[in-house]
């Protein structure tokens, strides 16, 4: 008879690892996913309380960032929020990107250093897909940046048969979100 003490200990000892790395990875990617969710919603709602007026101010658009951190919970906002409103001019007048051409009008970041992707004033904005803006509207973009942390950041390893890693890196987030103008030609930024 073959003495099978410590049997379970070891074959513990061998599956713990796999078990607690699979627990890791669904945690990370769990939490990665709802701030991403988070950051979306963030986007879409700053895009969707700008576009409800006629007449914006900066300390409209730092109330509507304020808010932020509110929608972020139970996470910290760490990152940036651009308002960016961009207009489809007709040929009245000259339009300073061209006529029947999407120009960004106005643009306002009240929290972050990050700089647009949809581009800077006075020039032909990038929106995502290939969006559309109608020829004499208007449509807001907000931008939403987000740096995100990971809670078990696990760093380049290096073994004898190779490379892995690194896991779960720290990245910034980006969610955007286009809205049309409620029944206003144009949108100022007062």
């Amino acid at each position: 008879m073959r003495c099978r003490t410590g049997a379970s200990a070891l074959e513990f000892a061998l599956v713990f690892p796999l078990f607690l790395m699979i627990f890791v990875g669904l945690v990370e990617v769990g939490r990665f996913l709802y701030i991403q969710q988070k950051v979306d919603t963030i986007a879409s709602a700053m895009a969707d309380f700008a576009s409800q007026t006629d007449n914006l101010t900066r300390a409209d658009l730092n109330s509507y960032a304020s808010a932020s951190n509110q929608l972020m919970r139970p996470f910290q906002f760490s990152g940036s929020i651009i308002f960016t409103y961009v207009f489809n001019y007709q040929a009245n007048p000259q339009p300073p990107c061209g006529v029947n051409t999407p120009c960004v009008v106005w643009q306002y970041e009240p929290i972050g250093p990050n700089g647009s992707k949809i581009g800077t004033t006075g020039n032909n904005p990038v929106l995502p897909n290939n969006y559309h803006v109608p020829t004499a509207q208007g449509v807001v973009v907000a931008e939403a940046f987000y740096f995100y942390q990971p809670l078990f950041p696990i760093p380049l390893i290096t073994t004898g048969i190779g490379s892995f890693g690194p896991f779960f890196p720290p990245e910034t987030l980006y969610s955007i979100a286009i809205s049309k103008t409620r029944d206003v030609p144009t949108l100022t930024l007062g």
